[in-house]
């Protein structure tokens, strides 16, 4: 998905190496506008996932960071914000030895909400992110399961009006 007129352009890669999943998600935007770059590459037969978010002119720093240590997930989050802007709540917890990832993050105003939840069902991972906004702002649902213990990654961004505006931040 690609637009014209200044408008950001979204660029979705999936790819698979040794029966192993490979997905790639670029988006940029001109006009010094947000720079987000998603990565899923494997190390060693384990997945590493590493999603980066970064924005110009002192907007928000966005670091999302998933590695594993000894066969068990190690997740890290950081969001930082200026001028007080949103409010990031991050939960991790296990269930049964099992990870259970929950991310939230809200802001004030009637600003946007964003869910992150992971959760395992018979073992197997099943994430799903959505991020909603009001006011006509964008519209962004991200979902990941898996099929016969083989990753299905579907990424989805649809906007209504202005493609241009940050994410984070309405």
């Amino acid at each position: 998905m690609a637009t014209t007129n200044d408008k950001p352009v979204v660029v979705f890669k999936m790819v698979t190496t040794n029966d192993k999943t490979l997905v790639v998600f670029k988006m940029v935007t001109t006009n010094d506008k947000p720079l987000v770059v998603f990565k899923m590459v494997t190390r060693n037969d384990k997945p590493v996932v590493i999603f980066k978010m970064v924005t110009t002119n002192d907007k928000p720093v966005v670091i999302f960071k998933m590695v594993t240590t000894n066969d068990k997930p190690l997740v890290i989050f950081k969001m930082v914000t200026t001028n007080d802007k949103p409010v990031v709540i991050f939960k991790m917890v296990t269930r049964n030895d099992k990870p259970v990832v929950i991310f939230k993050m809200v802001t004030r105003n009637d600003k946007p909400v964003v869910i992150f939840k992971m959760v395992t069902t018979n073992d197997k991972p099943v994430v799903v992110f959505k991020m909603i906004t009001t006011n006509d702002k964008p519209l962004v649902v991200f979902k990941m399961v898996t099929t016969n213990d083989k990753p299905l990654v579907i990424f989805k961004m649809v906007t209504t009006n202005d493609m241009g505006q940050d994410p984070l931040r309405p």
